[in-house]
């Protein structure tokens, strides 16, 4: 039952962890340009614009030659979006399986009294019926549900 307790242990420290690296994310993701670039080709060379939406406008921007630092931005706001689906995808299985440890506890924790009830029975010399031999392998379970981690 301590494994089991120092399991959820864990996952409540993993999910406030995915929690607090998710807000990063978000905050980081606010401060980046959203938007396409589009490429007008003229004798002289190639010059870019940036387009993006503000208050429900349409809005251009003229960036010139190099649009490189521009871009930088743009992937990294794209790389931290797919980050946050990860982390969602981790946080909602890191709750099916805090939920499923918690009530390995639960059920554990009855296993305990019923067993502790027999054992105050047959002190006062009643018959009681035999405890079940059957062991609970909480952590199989979810072990499992770690090792099959892959984003829907």
């Amino acid at each position: 039952m301590i494994v089991i307790r120092e399991i959820v242990d864990v996952l409540i420290k993993e999910e406030l962890r995915n929690k607090n690296l998710k807000k990063q994310y978000e905050n980081e993701i606010a401060n980046l340009p959203k938007g396409c670039f589009s490429a007008n080709v003229l004798k002289s060379g190639t010059f870019y614009t940036f387009h993006y939406r503000e208050n429900g406008k349409n809005k251009s921007k003229y960036i010139g030659r190099d649009k490189s630092a521009m871009q930088a931005q743009i992937d990294r706001r794209k790389h931290l979006l797919e980050e946050i689906q990860f982390i969602e995808y981790d946080l909602k299985a890191l709750g099916k399986m805090k939920k499923i440890a918690e009530k390995q506890i639960s059920n554990l924790d009855v296993r305990e009294r019923l067993r502790k009830m027999r054992v105050a029975k047959s002190e006062d010399g009643e018959e009681v019926p035999p405890a079940s031999t059957s062991p609970i392998h909480a952590t199989s379970s979810i072990s499992t549900q770690l090792s099959n981690r892959t984003p829907t």
